[in-house]
């Protein structure tokens, strides 16, 4: 029960800080549809904080969590000027911490280390102007066709110590065992206004994510992941984001402090395929071809310029993204609410 208690702890904590770093975030004033669509190619790579319940249950009901979730906050520490070279002029950088924590159906330790994923993360846009300047001075009806890359570096451990196996077995110890590893991500984006409605966005994401380490340093890949875990991770997103609708009349107070407004919401699809290329030889199941393959689809709801909540279902089918856990190749539904989109 003490357990149960830490974790609910740990989830309001986890609410709570985002909300406090939220605010270092700026806002832009102006029409409400480009400052979201600011928001979102901001936070394109899918990072975004949220708890989910699964809506599946296997017979093996210790291998699904309770509940999973998720906080994942990026400060922005460097935004392009027309002052700067040609180069910077057009780069933001972000530093983020992200963390993981599930807890799952089991007596003894419900709750798993969590994944502690700092980095940085660079983004270039290829317009002529300095990104911040284009999205504040130039109206949504003329962003069509943007592009942009980004190059993440980041580092996934669980914070722990322990032996990779249980000692003197070749059983993975879930409990303390050491998982590390770092990351390059280099993404190339596009946005694409309008396909399917004058109002509504495309973004179509390609890239490649290398995993890396420096032997004896606090930068090692851990020697149990080798050959199984997948240095190479070939990446296609797409993410689709509605016009702006009304749903049942809804009335609500906007944050102008008009009032008697009907209030909107936006539908965002995010569809996230992701395939590991390269040595699988010591990953434990012989069919190393059908481990290779994840896919993650999620539709959210929230209303425009109110709230930074949504509600969320999600479909994943794939190896595991939790650390440890990430041998076992799962298929689960869940709803959930995801926060400051």
């Amino acid at each position: 029960m003490k357990k149960n208690h830490f974790c609910i702890t740990l989830l309001i904590a986890f609410f709570f800080m985002q909300h406090s770093m939220a605010q270092f975030i700026p806002e832009y004033s102006g029409d409400h549809n480009l400052n979201l669509l600011f928001k979102l190619v901001k936070s394109n790579s899918g990072k975004t904080s949220y708890v989910y319940f699964p809506l599946s249950r296997p017979e093996i009901k210790e291998s699904y969590p309770y509940f999973e979730a998720a906080s994942n906050t990026n400060i922005s520490v460097f935004e392009g000027k027309e002052k700067h070279s040609t180069f910077w002029k057009h780069t933001n950088m972000q530093l983020g911490v992200n963390l993981l924590l599930r807890m799952y159906n089991e007596e003894s330790s419900p709750i798993h280390p969590m994944n502690f994923e700092p980095g940085i993360v660079f983004n270039h846009f290829f317009n002529p102007k300095s990104y911040s300047e284009t999205w504040l001075n130039r109206s949504s009806t003329e962003i069509n066709n943007y592009y942009y890359c980004t190059l993440e570096a980041k580092h996934l451990s669980n914070g722990q110590s322990g032996p990779f196996y249980i000692p003197g077995t070749d059983s993975i110890n879930y409990e303390n065992g050491d998982f590390s590893t770092n990351f390059v991500k280099l993404k190339f984006s596009h946005v694409n206004r309008g396909l399917l409605n004058p109002e509504s966005y495309l973004i179509q994401t390609y890239g490649i994510r290398i995993d890396w380490g420096i032997p004896g340093t606090v930068l090692r890949i851990q020697e149990g992941l080798l050959n199984s875990y997948g240095k190479y991770r070939l990446i296609a997103n797409y993410q689709w984001i509605s016009r702006p609708f009304s749903l049942f009349n809804i009335k609500a107070t906007s944050k102008l402090g008009q009032t008697d407004e009907t209030l909107k919401f936006r539908l965002i699809t995010r569809v996230e395929n992701t395939y590991i290329i390269g040595n699988l030889t010591n990953f434990p199941d012989e069919n190393t071809d059908k481990d290779r393959y994840n896919f993650n689809a999620r539709v959210t709801l929230y209303p425009i310029d109110y709230v930074e909540m949504g509600l969320f279902v999600n479909f994943f089918v794939g190896r595991d993204y939790y650390n440890l856990k990430f041998t076992d190749k799962k298929d689960i539904w869940s709803i959930g609410l995801t926060y400051n989109l």
